[in-house]
């Protein structure tokens, strides 16, 4: 968790990502639309709080851009390190 992001927004980050996992593996139809209401109610309310989430597929969930931005960072420093 970056500094920036409140409790409030971490735990909603994780209901997002529950409830996507939740519709992704269930044969329910029901259990599917209740996952993806959740979902989209998770994700409209981390929108109206411009708290920006992106899709990682390296992480196989939704995470706060500013992280993608820090590990491309130091995944950066270190290759400058490496070729110094």
């Amino acid at each position: 968790m970056d500094n920036t992001q409140t409790h409030e927004q971490v735990v909603m980050l994780d209901a997002l990502n529950a409830a996507m996992h939740l519709a992704n593996i269930t044969s329910s139809d029901l259990l599917f639309r209740r996952a993806h209401e959740l979902f989209c109610l998770c994700l409209t309310s981390l929108q109206r709080q411009d708290t920006p989430v992106i899709y990682s597929e390296e992480q196989d969930s939704y995470i706060f851009s500013a992280e993608i931005v820090a590990r491309e960072r130091q995944l950066y420093q270190e290759e400058t390190q490496m070729n110094s």
